[in-house]
């Protein structure tokens, strides 16, 4: 079943309570969605500038600050229950999340842009394992699959991508700007991000923008955020440009683990290599901070690109 929701745009009250609905909703086994063209803006207010864990629950799962702030529909597009979507050349923005995929769907954006979203695309595991879509990925993936191939993610994002609770995602050919905590979270036991796992150079970017904490400190967000278990898969060339650190959270600027780069130098370029978190524990993958990496855009604000 595929619905659009027009009638209670852009959200259903029950009683005094405003619940916020997705805009297009794709449920069922027997789904096959494809949306092309389509340009989406939520209902904020203001831009996302406080990590969902510092805000009040929505009631579904994510967080909201305010209704002021935060966009009044839950979702742009929701995949569930086992659907197929495709969604090619779209702009999403202001969403709470623009896509997000669940229970076993399979969701694949191709050249899609994001706008200020705490979440540009959320995948959350369940359902039923896929055999039915081609690539190495999915045929081992778990109930729920997405491909991100060629977005641009323009923050601001708490994450601009997040994988969860078993689900299974791939990235390819992205750039990332603009986000709270990291470009990519992965969360959770058998929760699986590939990222440019084809040979050749990596093509996708990350920029970091300072960020200013309560008590006035500053921190630059992450590139990757493995936590409780999450796996990421990359070339082994361009993982060696990340630095990576076994507490991601410990100090403002932790040291890179030098145990992976030693891995990493024994693998030929185009290897690929996985890293893995404990189920009780958290990395995190920052960025080179030397001169070559340290860039200025045109209202001289400092940022670092990899």
């Amino acid at each position: 079943m595929v619905t659009v929701n027009a009638e209670a745009f852009p959200r259903k009250v029950e009683g005094t309570v405003a619940v916020p609905l997705p805009a297009i909703t794709a449920s069922g086994s027997a789904v096959k969605l494809s949306l092309y063209g389509i340009a989406w803006v939520g209902h904020r207010g203001g831009v996302v500038n406080t990590p969902p864990e510092l805000a009040a629950d929505d009631g579904n799962g994510l967080q909201v600050h305010d209704e002021h702030s935060q966009s009044v529909v839950f979702a742009g597009v929701h995949a569930l229950d086992g659907a197929t979507v495709y969604v090619e050349n779209c702009w999403f923005a202001d969403q709470t999340v623009a896509l997000k995929v669940t229970d076993g769907a399979w969701l694949a954006a191709v050249d899609v842009t994001f706008n200020r979203s705490v979440y540009g695309v959320l995948v959350e595991g369940g359902g039923t394992a896929r055999t039915d879509v081609g690539g190495e990925l999915f045929r081992k993936g778990g109930g729920t699959v997405c491909g991100v191939i060629n977005c641009l993610f323009n923050g601001d994002h708490y994450h601009a991508i997040q994988v969860t609770d078993g689900a299974r995602a791939e990235v390819r050919w992205c750039h990332m700007d603009n986000c709270l905590i990291a470009g990519m979270g992965v969360d959770g036991p058998h929760t699986f991000l590939a990222v440019d796992i084809e040979k050749g150079p990596s093509r996708t970017t990350y920029m970091s923008r300072a960020r200013t904490v309560a008590e006035g400190g500053e921190y630059w967000p992450m590139r990757f955020a493995l936590r409780q278990g999450g796996t990421i898969r990359g070339l082994a060339r361009e993982a060696l440009k990340y630095g990576w650190m076994t507490n991601a959270h410990t100090t403002a600027e932790p040291d890179s683990d030098s145990s992976f780069e030693d891995r990493l130098r024994a693998l030929a370029a185009d290897e690929t290599f996985k890293v893995h978190c404990p189920e009780d524990g958290e990395f995190g993958c920052m960025f080179r901070k030397g001169p070559e990496h340290e860039k200025t855009d045109r209202y001289g604000k400092k940022f670092y690109w990899g």
